[in-house]
């Protein structure tokens, strides 16, 4: 009895161990994965709460600028009428104007008066009615607000009777300050529901339009017909941040909301907190199913090593105490350990290796038992169809006592890497292989993420450097031709400044994708950085071929969507085409030949494919060796400053001169400043020289002054770089101190991009040369487009019409009709018109009867240096006065 209970305990004894350790090791185990997977679905629901709530806040600042956009328009169009109206224009000439307004144009304008009699109207039919009774007419008869005011919905009348409609009106006044009117725009409230970023709103998503007291303007809600509930949102939360939760119809929902800057209304676009959870749904779902199948897995797992570590442990009680201490010793270890034998002739030829010995390690990956190893060759057990780098392996141990090396085994259905270790024993070789395959990989995987790009996942210019001249060596040994294509994109600074930088990296993967999608499968699609992309097209024969492609590509870049709707937004690229071995023989020359033939690209007017010649090399290196020059004509006394004058249209004396900049080359003579102008634009140089024109303006003026000459203004052309800082203005403000200058003498001609644009910092020293009694002129008139009231804000002093306007105007030209607008536009506004350009007595003519107040051009003196324009100070009459005393215009 006593010796059948010791034989039961030491059945149970092995359990014990395996029980106590794989139990616990597969509860806390499944512990630690539960709480993995807990927290990381609660990281998951915050992260897309946090996604949802910006991605609501985003919306309703860009809906809020659409509606902002929207409003302006509305706003300009009414202090328009608003301005003619003041100025006494007749209901005839507003009538006129209003239905040339485009078609597509979604508001409709009245024009009432005093008693309320609609006077003015897109459709006929509506002139003659009465408004007297509506709301708007009512509100300024009892306001003296000049401000446009927008009205809460009411009924529509006239087309839109039986619809509500949403009016924006500004009252209007006689010379004496009453009432005299009403303009007002009506719109359809879903006019300002149509919402450039419906595409990122799913059903049971919305927006809408609320005033400052709560009242809303106006809302919908996707895929449902009816409106949403008022009491639905917390108004009272609607504080200080843009973002919050609230409900929608009594379902929870994200709310984003901005107002608007000019008006008392807030934009709100809210989120149905389902439709921003759903992803995270789907990624609970994978979690649950993670949690369920990885407890599965690690109690069968635990459950087999259990058994093993059982058995392992019921065979080491039965061997000898010595053997097994050696043996949990070696049989704890990662590698493989093997004891072998040479069991051959010393002819390294046919020399083989037996296992006397091995560790369980080595019996694992071997799939059987120790016992069954011991006895057979090495290179048996070890691969299969690999001996020959086995053996030479052990070879060099046997002869050199030690070998050390990283051999690729098959192991089974696998293919693995192992390190190997052999050293010579009294035996033979202790031989040891320690599985690499999981750092290999690693190795693998950082090689790779160092070859390609991280944003876009194409091949980076790294590995450009690696394997194209690979490719070089490949084609010339074939007699093979392949192209490289340089891409560079046109337009994506833009889309960058307007939509953002995390916008700017979603428009690159598009775009990496389109060029992937439509190349061939050998082919290669590269990220060089930035927008740069190049395509190496493989077994190119024909030219042609290459330039087809490269016509395919940009054609693909046009259809992908553009982020924002905007259509000026689509992908654009210019593309550079170098074909080897025609136009370089080695990777950087081919590359830089592409490079060249994109900027020609570039130059020739972007959106297009422009094969690499020789030719655009050397005019490259001509523009380097221009561009070098450049730097040292200010220095080298080589600028010099032409003046052109400007006439009075009518009497044709002298008003004043433009200042025009001319480059005297010592060996190329006279430079045209359309050479190298842009060049000191795309570098910093236009700064340099910009300076060096005004503080040369002023040295003019004050040489006349000090003669006794009388004095005449000059304008001079100011760069946009030139406005990026305060250096500028430090620079003229002093010149005018040190040369005695009035700042009334010196005025400054800029393009309308520099008026108009977007950046602060610009509009700021604007201002500030402003300030400092400098005239504003804005060049080259009627190109670009101002607001009517950026012109007042500034105080813009001159207006300079084009000269395209000027060359082919005729009395029944549309370009008569274009100055005629320019010109009326500056008297309403009390800002001098020059007519640039104008070379025959017929464009004069026509000119002065528009009413347009300066003219400059041949026909009144081409640009002659500046001493030349000195005799000219004393009463030049540059054409006979088109108006004798006593006749009528």
């Amino acid at each position: 009895m006593k010796k059948q209970s010791s034989v039961k305990t030491a059945f149970i004894a092995p359990w014990v161990a395996p029980l106590r350790i794989w139990g616990l090791s597969a509860l806390m185990a499944c512990v630690l994965l539960w709480l993995i997977t807990h927290f990381a679905m609660e990281s998951s629901e915050k992260e897309w709460l946090n996604q949802s709530r910006e991605k609501s806040a985003t919306l309703a600042s860009g809906y809020r600028s659409q509606v902002e956009d929207s409003i302006d328009q509305i706003e300009q169009l009414s202090w328009f009428i608003a301005f003619m109206h003041a100025q006494g224009i007749r209901a005839e000439m507003l009538q006129q104007i209003i239905e040339k307004l485009p078609a597509r144009n979604a508001f409709n304008p009245l024009y009432t008066d005093a008693q309320g009699k609609v006077l003015v109207a897109r459709l006929t039919s509506a002139i003659g009615l009465s408004v007297k009774d509506s709301r708007c007419f009512r509100h300024h008869q009892t306001f003296k607000s000049l401000d446009l005011y927008i009205n809460a919905l009411e009924d529509g009348v006239g087309p839109f009777a039986g619809r509500k409609v949403i009016r924006l009106s500004r009252r209007l006044n006689d010379r004496d300050g009453n009432f005299d009117g009403v303009v007002s725009i009506t719109l359809l409230p879903e006019d300002l529901l149509k919402f450039g970023g419906d595409n990122e709103l799913t059903m049971g998503d919305g927006i809408g339009l609320r005033f400052a007291d709560g009242q809303w303007l106006t809302k919908k809600k996707l895929g449902s017909q009816r409106p949403i509930d008022e009491q639905s949102l917390d108004i009272a939360s609607v504080q200080g941040d843009q973002m919050f939760s609230s409900t929608i119809d009594g379902r929870p929902a994200l709310i984003g909301w901005s107002k608007l800057q000019s008006f008392p209304i807030s934009a709100f676009v809210s989120i149905d907190r389902s439709n921003a959870m759903r992803v995270h749904a789907d990624a609970e779902h994978v979690y649950h199913l993670i949690r369920y199948a990885g407890t599965s897995l690690i109690i069968a797992i635990c459950f087999a090593c259990g058994l093993l570590h059982w058995r392992r442990k019921e065979r080491a009680l039965r061997e000898q105490q010595v053997r097994n201490t050696f043996r949990i010793a070696v049989d704890g270890a990662r590698e493989e350990l093997y004891m072998v034998s040479l069991s051959a002739s010393h002819d390294r030829t046919t020399r083989s290796y037996r296992i006397e010995d091995c560790n369980g390690q080595a019996a694992r990956m071997a799939g059987r038992d120790r016992e069954q190893l011991i006895g057979r060759l090495l290179d048996e057990v070890l691969m299969t169809g690999g001996r020959d780098d086995v053996n030479a392996f052990l070879g060099d141990a046997f002869d050199k006592e030690f070998a050390e090396a990283e051999l690729r085994l098959q192991r089974g259905d696998k293919l693995r890497w192992y390190q190997c270790r052999a050293v010579r024993a009294d035996l033979g070789l202790a031989v040891t292989l320690r599985d690499i395959t999981d750092l290999k990989d690693k190795e693998q995987q950082l090689k790779d993420l160092a070859l390609s790009d991280a944003l876009t996942r194409l091949p980076n210019r790294r590995w450009i450097q690696q394997n194209l001249p690979q490719l070089i060596d490949e084609s010339r040994q074939q007699g093979s031709r392949f192209a490289v294509l340089f891409i560079d994109l046109d337009n994506f600074k833009i889309i960058n400044d307007t939509l953002g930088h995390q916008a700017g990296d979603e428009f690159l993967r598009l775009v990496a994708a389109k060029l992937r999608e439509s190349v061939r499968k050998h082919d290669y699609v590269l990220r060089l950085g930035g927008d740069e992309f190049m395509v190496l097209l493989r077994e190119i024969d024909d030219i042609n071929i290459a330039l087809k492609i490269g016509a395919h590509l940009l054609h693909k870049l046009h259809t992908v969507e553009p982020l924002s709707g905007d259509a000026s937004l689509r992908a654009r690229a210019s593309v550079g085409l170098a074909l080897y071995p025609d136009d370089a023989d080695d990777a950087d020359s081919l590359i830089q030949a592409a490079d060249i033939a994109m900027y020609e690209s570039k130059h020739a007017g972007k959106d297009r494919v422009t094969r690499y010649t020789q030719d655009m090399h050397r005019h490259l290196t001509d523009r380097i060796a221009l561009e070098n020059a450049l730097q040292n004509a200010v220095t080298g006394g080589q600028l010099a400053l032409y003046l052109q004058p400007r006439a009075f249209t009518e009497s044709g004396k002298l008003a004043g001169f433009e200042a025009l900049l001319r480059w005297h080359h010592p060996q190329q003579g006279l430079i045209s400043p359309q050479r190298f102008i842009p060049i000191a634009e795309e570098s910093t140089l236009i700064v340099e020289i910009g300076n060096w024109v005004a503080e040369h303006a002023c040295m003019i003026i004050a040489d006349w002054r000090e003669r006794g000459l009388p004095v005449y203004p000059i304008s001079i052309n100011v760069s946009p770089k030139q406005l990026l800082g305060s250096d500028f203005r430090r620079h003229l403000k002093r010149c005018l101190e040190d040369y005695r200058v009035q700042p009334t003498q010196i005025a400054l001609e800029l393009t309308e991009s520099v008026m108009i644009g977007d950046d602060r910092s610009v509009q700021q020293e604007l201002e500030e040369l402003e300030a400092l009694g400098l005239q504003l002129m804005i060049d080259d008139f009627g190109t670009g487009y101002s607001s009517l009231a950026l012109l007042h804000r500034l105080n813009v002093d001159v207006l300079k019409i084009d000269q395209s306007f000027v060359q082919n105007l005729s009395p029944d030209s549309e370009s008569f009709v274009l100055c005629q607008a320019m010109i009326q536009l500056a008297q309403s506004l009390g800002i001098t018109t020059v007519a640039e350009g104008v070379e025959t007595v017929q464009q004069l003519r026509l000119l002065w009867l528009l009413g347009c107040d300066e003219i400059q051009g041949y026909l009144a003196s081409p640009p002659v240096p500046a001493k030349l324009s000195e005799d000219w100070l004393h009463g030049a009459q540059f054409f006979n006065p088109l108006k004798q005393p006593g006749d009528a215009r």
